[in-house]
């Protein structure tokens, strides 16, 4: 610190001034980084958590809607004898098939697999449905399309249970990454306002000491008491360093200007 002041109290006054503004725009140039960075960071888990994890297990919930839609609509098929209606829930479920294909993603994968495999019965169970041959049809359905329905809703589950907990990881860390980010924001902007504060008191310190000196030898001046020269203490190489070095140079020649002419006047008495 004493060799920052004494570095600063050397400056030209313009400079010190010039130091002061440069120190302010610096610090706040980092505030406003600091406040970018901080605003990045919680943007990018807030788009975790709005277009990654939340989107997912709201589609996880659609495709468990769907799929159970799909699996009611086989039942129907297997009760109902008119071949019009029938054919209808054969419709409705290729149409609920092919949604649930456009929306498939990479990480249903094994869910995918699962449920392609449920879907290899379908064609057996409306072929057996279709030749009066409920019973079969049934037995199929409880049978081997029920472990396979079975095993395509544990895999969402799994899936549902993931996204679940990293949805939860995202949460949390946008919730500890906000906290960080305002204890950071608060300590920068004191951390600023300190160092601000300090190096403005340094300069206004250079410049008052100073200026309070040379008025009080001057109005020593006006009084004729050049004995006061101890007064001025103020040392730099700035604009006042050098006038003060001047005003005790001219008090100490009219002091000697003084002690000459009053030996003069006790020589003539």
């Amino acid at each position: 610190m004493s060799k920052l002041k004494k570095w600063i109290g050397n400056l030209k006054v313009a400079a010190k001034l010039k130091v002061y503004r440069t120190s302010v725009l610096v610090m706040t140039a980092f505030f406003v980084l600091v406040a970018l960075v901080s605003t990045l960071v919680i943007r990018s888990n807030i788009r975790h958590i709005t277009e990654v994890w939340s989107p997912s297990l709201e589609y996880l919930q659609e495709l468990e809607t769907m799929t159970a839609k799909y699996r009611i609509k086989q039942y129907q098929h297997l009760v109902e004898s008119d071949a019009a209606a029938m054919a209808t829930c054969e419709k409705e479920n290729d149409n609920i098939e092919s949604q649930i294909k456009q929306q498939g993603k990479a990480d249903y994968e094994k869910a995918t697999s699962a449920w392609e495999e449920y879907l290899s019965t379908s064609d057996e169970v409306y072929k057996l449905s279709r030749d009066n041959k409920q019973a079969e049809a049934a037995k199929i359905m409880i049978g081997s399309a029920y472990e396979s329905y079975m095993s395509f809703v544990k895999q969402l589950n799994t899936l549902h249970d993931d996204f679940q907990v990293e949805l939860d990881n995202a949460k949390t860390l946008a919730n500890i990454c906000t906290i960080i980010i305002f204890i950071v924001i608060i300590v920068t902007g004191i951390a600023i306002a300190v160092v601000a504060t300090v190096i403005g008191k340094i300069i206004t310190d250079s410049i008052t000491e100073p200026v309070q000196q040379i008025d009080a030898a001057v109005a020593s001046l006006r009084k004729g008491e050049l004995s006061n020269i101890e007064m001025l203490t103020y040392e730099s190489d700035d604009e006042f360093g050098d006038t003060i070095r001047m005003l005790k140079e001219a008090m100490n020649i009219l002091s000697d200007y003084l002690r000459e002419i009053s030996q003069e006047v006790k020589l003539i008495a």
